[in-house]
């Protein structure tokens, strides 16, 4: 090892503190990432409105929210899944236990393989997106022009699973080196694009058909959170270089490690394509409904446990990769009563006033009585949904 490395080692070592010294720090991470969040959530908060006043429940809404979670839906399996809950604990302990060096390398071969299945996937995707289409959206057929519509908005927004999910590769490396400045800043910048997308590009070049103008946007998005974090991971020291080699035993810890997290993620992605299959056989609108009540009950979600989970995950990984398993006991159970403390309370909230909240928030331009109606329905249909999960 390079007298390089053992410098870095060391810093890595004297980077972890006691329990209440973490707890402090994963506090100050999560205040961080809380504000950013939360700036976030509210500028999706206005992208809804914005979407909802303009697109309303009407045929584009939903042939756009079928379009985007496809490729969204994709990207938390192939992306997150990876990320969080492999890349993340395996690149850690690497720069813990080996070197900047090693760990640096398990990052460009990573970012190579699913950079390349992600190619690989959006290049399936948008020659089979008419079937697609037809697969999980059936009811699509009955109205004439929806299917089309739909299928021509998912082929452009395909590419966005590339993007993002190479974004949270790069997020899991700067989270493992804990910065959270820049991958937390990226949604922001997602929203602003499709802010800009459906307010001015729809104005400016599809009067007729905004959702075109709005897909733009979205799409332009999902580049701006990768671009958005490669300074900061220049400025750790960190240099791409393509490699492909999935043999390392390092890559397929990584593999092993993902698999699980994928299952348990593809049985909660399922539920949710299920339900897209089955609203887009009801009346006209239901998509639309079900994705903006998600989109609501995701509010307090991300703003107090995404924050938390994700400054949380490297100080765990640094204490699991140090032997200190006693202290990670003590730091998740912390965690997890305060946690706990802010969701219990959010929860019941919008299961008891989901209909003066969804009014407040979305009822204007387009968006009807009926869509109000549609939209609260939904709202406390996932809440319920949700509560009868929990252990």
């Amino acid at each position: 090892m390079s007298s390089f490395d053992k410098h870095g080692l060391e810093e890595n070592l004297q980077d972890l503190g006691t329990p209440q010294q973490e707890a402090s720090r994963i506090a100050r991470a999560t205040g961080l990432l809380g504000g950013l969040t939360v700036t976030s959530r509210i500028l999706g908060l206005f992208r809804d409105i914005a979407q909802a006043a303009i697109l309303g429940t009407g045929m584009a809404a939903d042939a756009f929210t079928l379009a985007f979670i496809i490729p969204n839906t994709l990207r938390r399996l192939f992306g997150e899944a990876t990320a969080s809950a492999a890349f993340v604990p395996t690149y850690t302990e690497i720069l813990m236990k080996d070197s900047k060096r090693d760990a640096f390398r398990l990052g460009s071969r990573i970012l190579s393989l699913v950079a390349a299945a992600l190619l690989i996937i959006v290049l399936l995707g948008i020659l089979a997106s008419p079937l697609i289409i037809k697969i999980f959206a059936p009811g699509f057929s009955d109205v004439p022009g929806k299917s089309e519509l739909a299928t021509g908005l998912l082929r452009l927004l395909f590419p966005y699973i590339l993007m993002v999910g190479c974004a949270s590769v790069v997020m899991g490396i700067l989270n493992a080196h804990r910065h959270f400045l820049a991958p937390a800043s990226a949604p922001i910048f997602f929203n602003l694009s499709a802010l800009a997308g459906i307010l001015l590009l729809s104005r400016w070049f599809f009067p007729d058909q905004p959702v075109w103008g709005y897909s733009i946007g979205v799409m332009a998005g999902g580049v701006f959170q990768l671009l958005i974090q490669l300074p900061a991971l220049r400025r750790r020291g960190f240099r791409f270089k393509p490699d492909f080699n999935w043999k390392d035993p390092k890559v397929r810890k990584v593999g092993m490690l993902a698999f699980p997290a994928l299952v348990g993620l593809l049985a909660a992605e399922v539920n949710i394509i299920v339900d897209k299959i089955i609203a887009s056989m009801l009346e006209p609108g239901s998509i639309a409904a079900l994705s903006y009540g998600n989109r609501i009950m995701q509010f307090p979600q991300g703003v107090f446990a995404i924050s938390l989970a994700t400054a949380l995950l490297p100080t765990l990984s640094r204490q699991t990769a140090s032997g200190k398993l006693q202290d990670a006991g003590k730091t998740l159970g912390r965690a997890t009563l305060a946690l706990a403390a802010l969701m219990i309370p959010a929860t019941f909230c919008l299961l008891f006033l989901a209909e003066p909240v969804v009014n407040v928030i979305l009822a204007r331009g387009a968006f009807t009585a009926e869509s109000t109606a549609l939209t609260s329905a939904a709202l406390v249909t996932i809440q319920l949904d949700s509560c009868s999960m929990e252990p």
